[in-house]
Formats: C-alpha cells, sequence, structure tokens
C-alpha cells in the first residue's frame, strides 16, 4: 500500500485492460480461421506462382498476428486499419476470382499449373505446350476460399459495428465504394 495523503493506492486498485467481448473473440476467431486457411493454401499456390504464394503466406501470418492484436483490446484506428485491409482482402479475392489477372497461375480444369512445368518448354520455343486461353488465370471459387472469405466478411462486419461513429461512417463509406469500384471494374472487364 501506498499512501500519498488522500486514499490509499494498492496494486490490486490498479486498472485491469478491458477483457474481450464476446463480439471480439468471434472476430478474433474469424481473422484466426482466414489466417489459417490462407496459410493452408501456401504451399499449392507456391509450387504454381511462387510470389502468389509467399503474399499468401504473408497475409496468413500476418492474420494470425492480426487475431492477437484484437484480443488485447485494440483503440479505434487499428480496428479501423484491420477493416480496411481485410475489406482489401475481399476486394483481392473477388478480382482474382472474376477476372483474368495475369499475375495469377494458369489452371487447368479446377488445379494450378505448376511454374516448373511452365519453365519445362522446349529450347527455342514460348511455354510449355499448355494453350493460355481467355479467362485461364481466373481463380476457380472453392469450399476453402468461401469459408475464408465468408471469415474476412464477418471479421469485417464485426469490426465495423464496434467502431466508433465518425470511423464506422468512413469504414462504410469505403466498402460502399470499394463495392461499387469493383461491380465497375468488373462490368468493364467483361471476362
Amino acid at each position: 500500500m501506498v499512501s500519498s495523503g488522500t486514499a490509499p493506492v494498492s496494486v490490486v486498485d490498479a486498472p485491469s485492460r478491458d477483457r474481450p467481448t464476446v463480439s471480439t473473440l468471434i472476430a478474433a476467431g474469424c481473422c484466426g480461421l482466414a489466417g489459417f486457411l490462407h496459410i493452408a493454401a501456401f504451399p499449392d499456390h507456391f509450387f504454381a506462382t511462387p510470389a502468389l504464394g509467399a503474399t499468401l503466406l504473408v497475409v496468413g501470418v500476418g492474420q494470425l498476428l492480426a487475431t492477437l492484436v484484437l484480443l488485447d483490446a485494440p483503440g479505434p484506428r487499428t480496428v479501423a486499419f484491420l477493416a480496411w485491409t481485410h475489406m482489401m482482402f475481399i476486394a483481392a479475392y473477388v478480382a482474382t476470382r472474376t477476372m483474368d489477372i495475369p499475375l495469377m497461375p494458369l489452371h487447368v480444369g479446377a488445379g494450378h499449373v505448376d511454374a516448373a512445368d511452365v519453365a519445362a518448354a522446349a529450347p527455342g520455343s514460348r511455354g510449355n505446350g499448355i494453350p493460355v486461353y481467355p479467362g485461364s488465370r481466373i481463380e476457380p471459387v472453392g469450399t476453402w476460399d468461401l469459408l475464408c472469405v465468408l471469415a474476412e466478411a464477418a471479421l469485417v462486419v464485426l469490426l465495423v459495428r464496434s467502431s466508433p461513429g465518425p470511423h464506422r461512417r468512413a469504414l462504410v463509406d469505403g466498402a460502399v465504394l470499394l463495392t461499387i469500384g469493383l461491380l465497375v471494374l468488373r462490368l468493364t472487364t467483361g471476362s
């Protein structure tokens, strides 16, 4: 006990950190699930396109770290940053599932064509004989993909819901503009 002339102060009376709410625990769970699924998708994508695989690994590790941040009662700026970041992840998901993006791996059926196969072209030729048709770089939608994007969408909803007034308005406005932008991009690319 320490006395400062007024009321005694003890370590037990010291203010404690906020405990996570049920909403925060669910948001952290969604973030952790998305991170785990990104890391699980890393090997398959890495062998098809190393840059894409590395990106999935970085995103997954970042999401697992963000899970810890969410459990530590983050401030409104951190919550807004996490919401914006995950809105961008959702936008990237929509773009890779609807548009023929040159940086994406080639697909034959529902599987990727490995970078090693592409590099194994005969000397003096271009490519490996696998034709590149329009749309062959659109990532197929799978069950795990949908689970991951749904976890990210739930996370964004929970983060926006827990944000204070000015941050919430900016996040909602940004989500609406992002959605409109993706629709316009989809309609103008015609893939």
